[in-house]
Order: C-alpha cells, then structure tokens, then sequence
C-alpha cells in the first residue's frame, strides 16, 4: 500500500522538478468532480526556456507515463507527431524555446472510470510570459484567453478530450534582448564593429551607448532612418562604422523579422 502512494507521489516530484526548469511555466490542472468533496485531479506543464529547443530535449521534456494505482485517474497531456519516430509521443511537461514565434500545444485529457461528467480545466502561470505572447485555450468552439481567465468548466462523458493551448505571437511589439558585453572593434582602423558577430537583425533598431572624445551619449540607428555614426549594407544592418574612440555599450531592440 504506501508504495501504491510513493509511486504517483515522486511522478509528480519529477514532473514539477522538470517544469521548474523554465523562464515561464503554465501548469494545467485538470479536475474530475466527484460526489462530495472527491475529485480527480492530473497535472500537466508547459513553458519556455532559453536553452530549450522547440523539439525535444532530454532536460526539459518529461515523456507521459501513468503511475496511478487506481483505476480511476484523469490525465491531460501533450501529443506530438512532429518530433520524428523516436521522440513522437505523448509528454507531460513541454517547455520550448524563447525564440518568439506563434507556439501550440495539442493537448488531450484522458480519463479512465470517471467520479462524473463534470471537469474544471485550470491553470497557474509562473514567471512572466512576454508582452508580446497572447496565451489562449482552443476548447470546442471557445478561445479563451489564459490571462483574463484562470479555470475553465466543462462537461463531457468522453474517456478523450482534445483542446488547444496556444501563444500567438505579435511581432509589432518590441522585445528587449538581455545585455551584451563591451564590444570591440573588428577592424580598429576603420572603428568598425560587426553586429553579426553578437546578434542577428534584419529589421528594427540598435540603441547603443558610445564614447566620442570623451563624451558618453546615446544614439539610436534605425534601418533606413540613416546612420549619424555610420552606414550599413542595404537591406541589413550588418556593419557600424563608428567614428568615435570605442564602443562602449551596445543592445537591440529587434521588433520584427525579416
């Protein structure tokens, strides 16, 4: 008997400790309501992680397995066929990368000798999403924002239900990449520093800071705007010819792809 209760009790440690590993997590909560106070509950996390890759990684994905003793049990999790024949399946914790971009997670709840026909769907987020991230439920007909709403009640006496969780990306809201280090020229003759060594943009802007005959200030070089400190190929901003003595600061607000 207590290692019918150790067993589900350290699925769901491993569960959590993989989920944990995330920049954000949504952690879904599926509840089967029984007479009284019994209920079914199973658990299932998603998020995104900046060395997560949007396939599978070994230290982020937990793949789905039913460590219920009992007969009766309610689990959702996250189906994939597009992960190629060794790692297609069924995972209980997702975490993606940060590249920013429009993400879903096929979701199934499964349930086996339901308390009833009556389910709440909830969900607790951890960490902060990005601005620019609408996170939505798919469910039937219904799209529910997952910020505006927090639980979602449904009733079903289905063993499979399907549902959609999704973060639609919107590219016309700039991000803000983390900080780089001091950056050094790559030809000191001609004070030129190359952006593709730290960064990739196509379109959108660069604030940086920079010391010219020991005056610290600020510019901000927009493609196509012009370049009071330099130029750049067209199409691109690939190189910065900076006239000044050094580069001293240097971060890119990127706000949409080329």
């Amino acid at each position: 008997m207590k290692y019918k209760l150790l067993v589900p009790v350290l699925a769901a440690l491993l569960m959590h400790a993989a989920a944990l590993y995330a920049d954000w997590q949504l952690s879904l909560i599926v509840t089967n309501h029984g007479s009284g106070s019994s209920v079914l509950q199973g658990y299932a996390h998603l998020g995104e992680h900046a060395t997560a890759s949007d396939g599978y990684d070994w230290n982020h994905d937990l793949a789905y397995q039913n460590f219920s003793p009992s007969p009766e049990y309610v689990h959702p999790y996250f189906v994939h066929t597009d992960w190629g024949t060794t790692y297609n399946g069924n995972y209980s914790v997702d975490i993606r990368s940060t590249v920013p971009a429009t993400k879903t997670w096929n979701t199934t709840i499964k349930a086996q000798n339901r308390l009833s026909n009556n389910y709440t769907l909830s969900w607790e987020i951890t960490g902060s999403i990005p601005s620019y991230y609408t996170p939505v439920l798919v469910f039937g007909a219904q799209t529910i924002n997952l910020r505006a709403q927090s639980s979602h009640s449904y009733a079903t006496a289905a063993s499979l239900t399907n549902c959609v969780i999704r973060v639609d990306y919107d590219a016309t809201i700039p991000y803000i990449l983390s900080p780089i280090p001091d950056l050094l020229f790559s030809d000191n003759q001609a004070r030129r520093v190359n952006l593709n060594e730290h960064f990739a943009v196509n379109t959108g802007s660069l604030t940086y800071s920079y010391a010219d005959n020991a005056h610290l200030g600020q510019r901000i070089v927009n493609e196509g705007g012009g370049f009071p400190l330099g130029s750049a190929s067209p199409g691109r901003l690939d190189r910065l010819h900076q006239r000044g003595d050094y580069c001293h600061r240097q971060r890119s607000h990127r706000v949409s792809d080329g």
